[in-house]
């Protein structure tokens, strides 16, 4: 569906996408990821076709769109401040884009009628979007793009407004949308939670490069960068260096929290002796926050088992060696 090929983009000497290529297959939910400045969203305007491209190709269903319009490259895109107008009521937001194209009154009617039922939205069809919740203009701003019917979707960071039970609620809709509609789309969000929950695979960018693509499951699992391991996962991987387990100059351990247990559970098990500083109680859950030579470490134990532990005090710490991951500076090492 979409073919980017050494996709640059520079403004003056400041690269700010550095030779990119990536192919997006027809009906895939692809989420591009990474922290402010990595180019996540400049991408994606690029392949809209809102930011002219310096470098490279991209096509779309085969076709050059270097050089085309917005209007012309047979997507929508759903943005983060919703761009609806504030003058015209739900009806006529909906029904803007499809004048403009020129379709028939009836048209415009059953088309209207057909995505405000699915984004559950046909009772709010005379309002005004200052009368509307932020869920629900939202979903209009997720209902305009889907009545143009081009079934290639771009979302720049649409959930960003929202609370956080609100974006729990609008992830679910997105993703039944997209699957309903059998339809491409490509998300952004600097939310590493949004990212492994939609997507059916994540490209992560640092610094304008793709640091790696692979489905949710591969990229917490199996990462091939310490940027990747430290940025996917909530809470966040532990990073262990120092005088644990024979490490060299400049290699550290990556340890998920939920790997980090009491008790050792076999005979080659890394041990940290560590003084607990504090206790988070999520429910589920706990994090113990504790402190090995300076450095936090994190781990996430089941409520009975920390609820006996004591802050202030000293805590074992056991972490079963094939659990742990090695870096030297960026790069994961073999195990």
């Amino acid at each position: 569906m979409i073919e980017l090929s050494n996709v640059g983009k520079a403004y003056g000497k400041i690269e700010v996408i550095k030779s990119i290529s990536l192919s997006i297959a027809k009906g895939e939910f692809v989420v591009l990821v990474g922290p402010s400045g990595s180019g996540k969203s400049t991408l994606l305007r690029m392949i809209a076709g809102l930011e002219g491209i310096t470098s490279g190709d991209c096509s779309i269903a085969g076709k050059r769109v270097n050089n085309l319009p917005p209007k012309e490259r047979g997507l929508a895109m759903v943005f983060q401040n919703y761009a609806l107008y504030p003058h015209m009521t739900v009806f006529d937001n909906l029904a803007f884009a499809l004048r403009v194209q020129g379709l028939s009154k009836n048209e415009i009617k059953e088309r209207v009628a057909r995505v405000s039922a699915i984004v559950q939205l046909d009772q709010y069809l005379d309002r005004k979007p200052s009368q509307l919740s932020g869920g629900q203009r939202q979903r209009v701003a997720m209902a305009r793009a889907m009545v143009r019917d081009t079934g290639l979707f771009l979302f720049d960071e649409p959930l960003s407004n929202l609370d956080a039970k609100l974006r729990g609620q609008m992830r679910v809709e997105i993703r039944k949308l997209h699957d309903n509609l059998g339809a491409t789309s490509i998300y952004v969000t600097h939310d590493q939670t949004e990212a492994m929950t939609l997507a059916d695979r994540i490209v992560v960018l640092d610094k304008g490069n793709i640091e790696q693509v692979g489905t949710p499951h591969e990229l917490y699992e199996d990462p091939r960068t310490r940027f990747v391991a430290g940025f996917l996962g909530s809470p966040s991987m532990n990073f262990i260096d120092g005088d644990i387990g024979n490490l060299q100059a400049n290699e550290a351990y990556g340890v998920r929290p939920e790997n980090i247990k009491l008790s050792p559970t076999g005979e080659d098990d890394l041990k940290i002796m560590s003084r607990l500083e504090l206790i988070e109680y999520l429910g589920s859950s706990a994090l113990c926050h504790c402190n090995f030579h300076g450095q936090n470490i994190v781990a996430q134990l089941p409520p009975a088992e920390a609820s006996a532990l004591q802050a202030g005090g000293d805590v074992e710490l056991y972490i079963a060696r094939d659990t742990a991951m090695k870096f030297n500076g960026n790069q994961r090492l073999a195990a």
